[in-house]
């Protein structure tokens, strides 16, 4: 895939995707979504209800807080919140969808998280793609997903096989239902088959939040350094392009993803910061308190 020039995000081009709820959108398909997703099996987790858009993690020991969305004071809000979820570790991502100040966390007693790639929002610039029609390595195909269940269990079975993950348990059973909500949405998925009709590769694309967003991809390891990865992102950036995006996002999880996608003209635009309060032990479990 060749690019016109590996421009820099200035501050004018910066503002224009802040003005447009780009970032934002890109932050809530990346952290939002990635977290509701896996708890779809249990719908008692999500809360959109005032003052806060929250989602109870899967294990149920941790609440992630996506959002203020009420109209009082979000300090008293915030320690009300608190004091209701002692036994939880309580997750806020500060960015363009979630613009907390920092001093209110501190106060509430959230620590700032160590640096990861996943805090930084990387943004291609669409028309900056001259050739999007990256040739497939021969013997593979790539084709989008089909909705039928034996597509299903190909999709997972490969990036179950690429992550290691265990071929049974709950985790799995949840990601089936996350991959079934996300077609219902609109969302695309791209598999890569070698000729003798294995699923090797794959690459997940998120539309609703108004931008395209990789939310994930990844090839099986013979299968490697043949430019299938390419292949799959020009065929998600050839649909980008036919629904009219200008722009796509996504994050990178290591310093290897993060060159990778650079190279493949995502460039950093905006980094988040993770916050984390611990649990608060509570005074009648201490035995200094009997």
């Amino acid at each position: 895939m060749l690019l016109k020039d590996k421009h820099q995000f200035n501050f004018l081009y910066f503002l224009f995707m802040q003005q447009n709820g780009i970032i934002a959108g890109i932050e809530k398909a990346t952290f939002w979504d990635e977290t509701i997703s896996m708890t779809l099996t249990k719908p008692e987790c999500y809360n959109i209800s005032p003052p806060f858009h929250t989602c109870l993690s899967y294990s149920g020991k941790r609440l992630d807080v996506f959002e203020y969305i009420g109209d009082g004071d979000i300090a008293i809000d915030f320690k009300k919140l608190i004091s209701s979820n002692t036994s939880l570790e309580i997750h806020v991502t500060v960015g363009m969808a979630f613009d907390v100040k920092e001093d209110l966390l501190l106060e509430l007693g959230f620590i700032k998280n160590p640096f990861h790639h996943t805090q930084v929002i990387r943004v291609l610039d669409i028309s900056t793609v001259l050739n999007s029609n990256q040739k497939v390595f021969e013997g593979y195909e790539i084709r989008l997903m089909s909705d039928d269940e034996k597509s299903f269990e190909q999709r997972i079975k490969v990036e179950s096989d690429i992550f290691g993950y265990p071929m049974n348990g709950n985790y799995l059973d949840r990601l089936r239902y996350a991959l079934k909500d996300m077609i219902k949405k609109g969302d695309l998925n791209y598999l890569c088959y070698s000729s003798e009709g294995q699923v090797v590769g794959y690459l997940t694309l998120r539309l609703h939040y108004n931008i395209p967003v990789i939310q994930g991809s990844g090839v099986l390891e013979g299968h490697r350094r043949k430019g299938l990865n390419r292949a799959m992102l020009s065929c998600a950036i050839n649909k980008c392009k036919e629904l009219g995006y200008l722009y796509a996002g996504t994050v990178a999880w290591d310093d290897v993803a993060a060159k990778t996608w650079e190279s493949l003209g995502f460039l950093p635009a905006f980094q988040c910061s993770e916050w984390t309060r611990k649990p608060t032990p509570s005074l009648e479990s201490d035995p200094s308190n009997k």
